[in-house]
This record gives C-alpha cells, structure tokens and sequence, in this order.
C-alpha cells in the first residue's frame, strides 16, 4: 500500500488514469438517497397498481 501523498508525487499520468478506471467510486449520498425513495415510489405504485387490478378480477367473478 502506497499513501495518497507518494502515489501523487511519483506516479505518472498513464498511471494515474489507469487507478482511475479501476477504482470504483460511491455516489454521492443524495444520489443514493433518490434513488433508493425512487425505487420505494415504484414498489408501492406497483403494489397499488396489482392490488386495484386484482380487485376488479375478483370482482368481475
């Protein structure tokens, strides 16, 4: 393990760009906090959306 510090000193643009494409970065919280309420929003419409579909099936009976 190298620290961040010497990495930066010593390593080469090529270099520097290869870490780059390897490592992979989180996103950034927001990011994640959208997306996660976004699939939350989509799991109860989709609920919804069965719940109402199913009730006129049974219904239609």
């Amino acid at each position: 393990m190298l620290s961040k510090k010497v990495l930066l000193k010593y390593a080469d643009q090529r270099c520097k760009l290869r870490i780059r494409d390897i490592i992979k970065v989180y996103p950034a919280e927001d990011t994640m906090q959208e997306s996660m309420q976004l699939e939350a929003d989509w799991s109860a419409y989709k609920e919804n959306v069965m719940a109402a579909y199913m009730s006129t099936r049974l219904n239609s009976v």
